[in-house]
């Protein structure tokens, strides 16, 4: 198990479902590095802890990432590469294997510390804060050969040695664990199954994996890894970790946070393209907003140095700015075309003509497809519930009324309603209402279209037409 002198790098994700912003950015800075490198990108299945899973897990993983286009050289569920299986609920045998060359060196030993046995000892407090790491490393072989054959439970736990464990991030720089805090930690529980951490060790090694690059939440795991690796005589990886990921009150993005997956990007109607690029700065990479975002343009540009290393901001608006700038470069069949999905989401049915000048009035302001979609769907309602709270109370104020009611009376006059008629029915509810500016016009935008704000009303307005209008003003009278 020599380390391979290539860049070899690996994005080693749990199937819980979506992959998330956090997981994207690592899995893309390995792309990166690996592409920049003339290296190998691995995708390996960490699947060892079945409460994680998700049953589709695996099947949406890689459907994101064939949607994000990063394609990887080795390894995935074809098991394609020399070093497979590529899913770590396939490999138990060689991490079993390991665990007893362990053992049988005195590398590691077993630990009949169970729970029930810790709680009764008077160091009960300092086990459970250490690892038990005193109770059971001496043991004598009788004792042990006696505790197992009254099926006393036991772990194998690794012997930790003293001293510091030092390591230089390619991210961070140089940083230090104190061998005794880490303790004797435990490598396989009581049913034999190793840890997470230990079969990840073992499976970069025997994969060759060159180089570790992930979030920094596992650089806790990081001295571990190297002392496992120590213990066997391999050589560790180098390791790089990337800075939390903040939300705007900078807490730490979830793993449950929905908006914060590929699928829920994809389902909102973002570029992959873009949803890369979001990624990139997320990681503190430059990216032209003038230019089309690309992973080719990402590549040339990428350089692991540049990485930053205080905790980004997961700014939704950025994503939809750079949305927004590609939607803006599209043609408009091709526009429309990549619209139609999401407004049949919302019963839009096909009028060629009509979604055109809706699109001439929003096109400025369309940032994800799915948002576009939700925000023009009024035109095809027969009633408007107004659900914004602030849109609400507006609408309810006496003011606002004698607007509605006025308006209403008016509009009941006409024939039609294009653009010109709503003009001057507004003119007229100015002069017997006596009231003008946004406390004239807001209340008929919200009863039209439930939103506070908006492109050209009157355009609006004749598009929806004079029975659709007088069913929503009718819909806000109280």
């Amino acid at each position: 198990m020599k380390k391979n002198s290539s860049i070899r790098v690996r994005f080693a994700p749990t199937p819980r479902g979506n992959v998330h912003i956090v997981k994207l950015r690592a899995a893309l800075i390995n792309w990166l590095f690996a592409q920049q490198h003339n290296g190998t990108f691995v995708l390996r299945i960490d699947d060892l802890n079945a409460a994680e899973l998700r049953e589709d897990g695996v099947e949406r993983l890689l459907q994101d990432l064939n949607w994000l286009g990063l394609s990887y050289n080795e390894g995935g569920v074809e098991n394609n590469g020399a070093f497979g299986p590529y899913q770590q609920s396939e490999r138990e045998s060689i991490y079993k294997f390991f665990i007893e060359k362990l053992l049988n060196e005195e590398s590691a030993y077993r630990c009949f510390c169970t729970p029930p046995i810790i709680a009764k000892s008077s160091l009960h407090r300092k086990l459970r804060d250490i690892g038990c790491q005193n109770n059971c490393k001496d043991l004598s072989s009788a004792a042990k050969k006696k505790l197992m054959e009254k099926n006393i439970p036991s772990v194998v736990r690794l012997r930790v040695p003293h001293g510091e464990i030092i390591f230089d991030d390619m991210v961070q720089g140089q940083i230090c664990f104190k061998g005794d805090a880490l303790g004797d930690f435990i490598i396989a529980n009581s049913e034999g199954h190793p840890t997470t951490f230990f079969a990840g060790a073992i499976d970069d090694s025997a994969m060759m994996i060159s180089h570790v690059i992930r979030g920094n939440g596992f650089v806790s795991r990081t001295p571990r890894h190297i002392v496992i690796c120590r213990a066997l005589d391999l050589e560790p990886p180098v390791f790089g970790h990337l800075t939390p990921i903040a939300d705007a009150d900078g807490v730490p993005v979830s793993h449950d946070t929905n908006y914060a997956t590929i699928g829920w990007f994809r389902r909102e109607g973002f570029f992959p393209e873009t949803v890369l690029a979001f990624a990139a700065q997320l990681a503190g990479l430059s990216v032209d907003s003038q230019e089309r975002p690309s992973l080719e343009g990402l590549l040339a540009n990428f350089d692991i140095s540049y990485i930053i290393t205080m905790a980004p901001v997961f700014d939704l608006q950025a994503l939809k700015t750079l949305n927004q700038n590609e939607i803006n470069r599209l043609e408009r069949e091709d526009l429309v075309t990549a619209l139609l999905p999401f407004l049949a989401d919302v019963g839009f049915p096909f009028d060629d003509e009509r979604i055109n000048k809706i699109i001439d009035l929003y096109q400025d302001s369309i940032q994800s497809f799915a948002e576009f979609a939700q925000r023009v769907s009024f035109f095809n309602k027969n009633s408007l519930p107004i659900s914004d709270r602030t849109a609400l109370a507006c609408i309810q104020k006496s003011s606002s009324q004698k607007v509605i009611w006025s308006f209403k009376r008016k509009l009941a006059t006409l024939s039609n309603l294009d653009a010109g008629n709503f003009q001057r029915v507004m003119m007229n509810v100015k002069q017997e209402t006596g009231i003008m500016g946004s406390a004239l016009w807001q209340p008929i935008r919200i009863a039209l279209t439930g939103a506070l704000d908006g492109p050209d009303l009157a355009a609006i307005a004749a598009l929806l037409g004079k029975e659709r209008c007088s069913k929503f003003i009718e819909n806000n009278v109280r």
